[in-house]
């Protein structure tokens, strides 16, 4: 699968599109750590809770660039990052949330598990709770449905 730059943006800011780039998965690669785990590198929009997913993925839909989006997100301190650049490096995805309106995204926590910088993958430790979306759904995530 080939990702797009961010200059897919240079003459439309339409909110597929966005949410298109943000959702690129570059590859799937075992983690021998982890026994039969499998890892996921992505780039896209990221954030600590999902209120804040919220708020950034609101923003992209009213024509805000996502690195934009993922800057007018953090008032106070960061918490949301636009990744672009590297690729995050997410294990056992949950899907939480489905729209199947205008905004075509599919929620999802997950576990930060590194970050690949070029060719080095860097480990974080311990693991963080990520929440970020995608256009397309992960064919290897949980169904998490409210009750």
């Amino acid at each position: 699968m080939t990702c797009l730059g961010a200059n897919m943006f240079a003459n439309s800011v339409s909110v597929r599109a966005m949410l298109a780039l943000s959702a690129c998965l570059i590859f799937t690669l075992q983690n021998p750590a982890r026994g039969q785990s499998r890892s996921l590198a992505l780039q896209g929009m990221f954030c600590n809770t999902e209120a804040q997913l919220d708020i950034a993925l609101q923003l992209m839909g009213q024509g805000f660039k996502p690195r934009t989006a993922a800057s007018l997100s953090n008032k106070t301190e960061v918490v949301c990052t636009y990744v672009d650049l590297l690729e995050y490096v997410i294990e056992h995805p949950v899907e939480i949330w489905q729209n199947h309106s205008a905004i075509a995204a599919t929620k999802y926590k997950a576990l930060l598990m590194g970050v690949i910088v070029g060719d080095q993958l860097r480990p974080i430790s311990p693991p963080a709770e990520i929440f970020f979306a995608t256009p397309q759904p992960i064919a290897s995530a949980v169904v998490e449905r409210p009750i």
